[in-house]
């Protein structure tokens, strides 16, 4: 990989050896050239200073690193003044190193060097100006063999090299040329799909497709060697949240991988994309299927490298603290069959020892199991269980219980346990890579990557991230929210956060899409039904909350009558009301209470109104007597 910095920031370089044991990152330095090196978990640093290049008052624009399993290294160099070098740092354990060759600088090569390129077996060096040539020089002497005339007075900013060493894809600012050595011309003209300046530019699918990566954008060109009388338009687009700017790319030497290393406009912190590029021929050009697998968050640290290795599924990502700071490496392992991982490397191991991140991924499995899909719905969207048919509870108990678990604090509601915990999940994205997640998972359908996404409470996050959604990522997303909420009462309130920041954000586009008057329809729809059922349910939580009160009532003075009995003292006649009756008519509710009579009470008045009736009829058999 190498990073084509700002004019005034430094560049750096990075490679891994074939067999992975060796990984080395050069960087341009105020005072020099900085290389550091890994071998088998060891770091070595070399600081050359600038004097020892004998390069004057010019200074360094570029460097292109070489590993090798054995430890060493070969850096090459370019200058402003237009020459260029080899230095080789010696083996592992060592600081030693050695300036092997300088050539260029003469008037035939007076223009900056903007880019150096190897061939496949880095034997010859294609080095390319900013006064728009490109020389072929000797990687092992030094020796220039031809310079080519590209672009007269233009500026070219990066060179790739093909296999066969007779064809060379050269960025030139805004555009990108596929230029022959054998007819010394351009035959070809690739055009980017924004005006900004392309960072750089590299070959994947056996050189079938080319990357260029610049602003937030990654063009997709399908190539071939032939001549083209007319520009070429990319194929297809990989679109980066906005706001991140790209600074550097990699790709995998034999399959479709690609890492790309940008930058936060707003907070300064880096991120690496970690893409599995693949298209689709459709009957109108290309469609983009590429896959993102991870997102990797590295802080306020600066990302000086990162570089596949050759077995696949590892990328070691080179971070630094500052732009002068120690190197620090970090191993990244993915599986190309998943997506969506967000790894953090900011708080990584230390330096020098490779950070596998297992850590991390332990723990996001464990969050991924408490989540699991119940009856083929997905997450989120667990319902309330209701009563048994066969429970045997009264339903008086069924009434209190509710209103005491309602009362307990920091109880989740019943039916969103399974939404509390992934939101734990949630918590963990930001807006960059929620943006990211919810973008990857529109393009392919993902429903469980978009559970995972919906599954975020925090209002900032959700406003930070539907700011960074597309128009046509908006018209998407739209009827998916509308399908919750009419699918599922218990995803309304989490799925209406989503719906008000889009239209917060996006109105313009909401009212004027024609697609999206019907599903805003359906939307308005049933928000009007729910809104009609709403007073039947006020009154049913009134008469609900009346019966609860009366059932604490009820209990209360339950306890109290035991009391007094237990005190001896004497019970009021309307201590213990055990009955209530609600009468519905006309939608007016009257209750009455009927009091139970307390049965030493009863008994009391049967004895006295037995006495009365014996009295009675004695007197009555008296009068008959006499």
């Amino acid at each position: 990989m190498v990073a084509t910095a700002p004019t005034n920031g430094p560049s750096s370089s990075m490679d891994v050896s074939s067999s992975g044991t060796t990984a080395c990152v050069s960087r341009i330095l105020p005072a020099g050239i900085s290389v550091t090196r890994r071998v088998k978990g060891k770091l070595v640093g070399v600081e050359i200073p600038a004097k020892k290049l004998d390069i004057g008052d010019d200074r360094v624009t570029t460097v292109r690193v070489l590993a090798e399993d054995s430890g060493k290294c070969m850096c090459f160099y370019g200058t402003s003044g237009g020459a260029c070098g080899r230095i080789s740092i010696s083996a592992a354990g060592k600081k030693k190193f050695s300036l092997d060759w300088k050539a260029g600088g003469d008037e035939e090569t007076s223009g900056g060097v903007s880019s150096i390129s190897c061939d496949s077996e880095g034997t010859l060096l294609f080095v390319a100006r900013a006064n728009g040539t490109v020389s072929r020089t000797g990687a092992k002497d030094g020796d220039q063999a031809e310079s080519y005339s590209v672009e007269e007075g233009g500026d070219l900013v990066g060179v790739r090299v093909l296999s066969d060493d007779k064809y060379a894809y050269l960025s030139s600012g805004k555009e990108v040329l596929l230029y022959s050595f054998a007819k010394e011309k351009a035959i070809g003209t690739l055009l980017p799909s924004h005006d900004s300046r392309i960072v750089e530019i590299a070959t994947c699918l056996d050189e079938k497709v080319l990357l260029g990566a610049g602003a937030g954008v990654v063009d997709v060109w399908k190539v071939n060697r032939r001549p083209a009388a007319k520009p070429a338009s990319s194929a297809c687009t990989i679109n980066l949240p906005s706001g991140s700017e790209i600074t550097a790319c990699s790709v995998h030497k034999t399959e479709p991988l690609v890492a790309l290393v940008t930058k936060s406009k707003e907070t300064g912190h880096g991120l690496v994309y970690l893409y599995s590029v693949s298209m689709k021929t459709a009957k109108k050009g290309s469609n983009d299927e590429s896959v993102l697998l991870a997102t990797l968050e590295c802080g306020s640290a600066e990302v000086v490298g990162s570089e596949f290795c050759q077995e696949g599924g590892k990328c070691i990502i080179a971070l630094a603290a500052s732009e002068d700071g120690e190197v620090s490496f970090h191993d990244v392992e993915f599986d190309t069959e998943e997506s969506g991982k967000v790894i953090n490397l900011g708080g990584g191991s230390a330096e020098g020892s490779p950070s596998t991140n297992k850590a991390g991924a332990k723990k996001r499995k464990q969050l991924d199991a408490e989540q699991p899909q119940q009856n083929g719905k997905d997450s989120g969207e667990e319902e309330e269980a209701g009563p048994s048919p066969h429970d045997s509870t009264p339903l008086e108990v069924r009434v209190s219980q509710m209103a005491i678990n309602s009362g307990k604090k920091g109880a989740p509601p019943a039916g969103q346990n399974g939404a509390s915990r992934g939101q734990a999940k949630g918590n963990q994205l930001n807006a960059d890579s929620t943006v990211v997640l919810l973008s990857q998972a529109l393009q392919s359908s993902d429903k469980q990557l978009l559970e995972q996404c919906l599954q975020i409470r925090q209002e900032q996050v959700i406003s930070n991230t539907v700011k960074q959604l597309r128009s046509d990522q908006v018209g998407k997303l739209v009827p998916l929210l509308v399908e919750r909420i009419n699918s599922s009462s218990t995803r309304a309130m989490q799925v209406a956060c989503w719906l008000r920041h889009l239209v917060r954000n996006h109105l313009t586009y909401i009212i004027s899409a024609p697609t999206m008057k019907r599903h805003l329809s359906v939307l308005y729809q049933s928000l009007e039904e729910r809104q009609s059922s709403h007073n039947a349910l006020l009154g049913l939580h009134g008469r609900l909350e009346l019966l609860t009160s009366y059932i604490k009532t009820m209990r209360q003075r339950q306890a109290e009558a035991a009391q007094n009995a237990a005190d001896g003292s004497a019970q009021d006649y309307y201590s213990d009301p055990s009955v209530v009756h609600v009468h519905e008519s006309d939608q007016v509710e009257t209750i009455s209470l009927v009091p139970q009579v307390p049965a030493d009470l009863v008994m009391e008045e049967q004895s006295d109104e037995d006495s009365e009736e014996d009295e009675d009829m004695e007197e009555g058999s008296e009068e008959e007597e006499d």
